[in-house]
C-alpha cells in the first residue's frame, strides 16, 4: 500500500471517512441508529429505549422522557438520556434520571457529581451487552408499534 502524505487535518479526517465509508467518526466508536423515527446515539441507546418501552407497556414505569436537560448554576447543562418514574408495589413510586454508556468517561462523572450536588439526583449508569443490544433492537418496531397502540 502506497503512503500518501496529508496537508492538513481536513484532508486526514476525509480519509479517516472514507475508510469507514464515508460515516462520521465518533469519540468512542458508537454508531449512530435510525430507530423510531429519530437519531439515537448508539445501538446500545436505542436499546435501551426499547427495554422502557416494554417497562412502560407492562406498566412498571411512566412518564419517560427521552433527553432530559438540566442547567447548572456555573452555566453549562447536563443532558441525560432518559428520565422516567417507576411503579412499584403499593404505588409507591421514584424518579430516576439514567445515562446509557459503554463506560464511564471523565465528563459523565462531572456532571453526575455536579446534578447529585445541585438536584440531589443520583443518574444511573446503564450498560448493555452487544448481544443483548441486538436482540432488542431486532423485536424494537414490534414492541414500538404494541405501545404506540395504547
Amino acid at each position: 500500500m502506497a503512503m500518501q502524505v496529508v496537508s492538513s487535518r481536513a484532508e486526514l479526517l476525509k480519509l479517516m471517512r472514507a475508510g469507514r465509508g464515508g460515516r462520521r467518526l465518533n469519540k468512542h466508536n458508537a454508531t449512530r441508529i435510525q430507530f423510531a423515527g429519530r437519531w439515537w446515539h448508539s445501538k446500545m441507546e436505542a436499546a435501551r429505549y426499547v427495554q422502557l418501552l416494554l417497562l412502560v407497556e407492562r406498566e412498571a414505569l411512566r412518564d419517560l422522557v427521552l433527553q432530559p436537560r438540566f442547567k447548572f448554576h456555573c452555566g453549562r447543562s447536563y443532558i441525560a438520556d432518559f428520565s422516567y418514574t417507576t411503579v412499584g408495589q403499593n404505588s409507591v413510586t421514584s424518579n430516576v434520571v439514567e445515562d446509557v454508556k459503554g463506560f464511564e468517561t471523565k465528563e459523565f462523572k462531572i456532571k453526575r457529581d455536579l446534578l447529585r450536588d445541585e438536584y440531589g439526583i443520583a443518574v444511573q449508569m446503564v450498560t448493555l451487552n452487544s448481544r443483548c443490544v441486538n436482540d432488542l433492537l431486532a423485536v424494537g418496531e414490534a414492541v414500538l408499534a404494541r405501545v404506540e397502540k395504547r
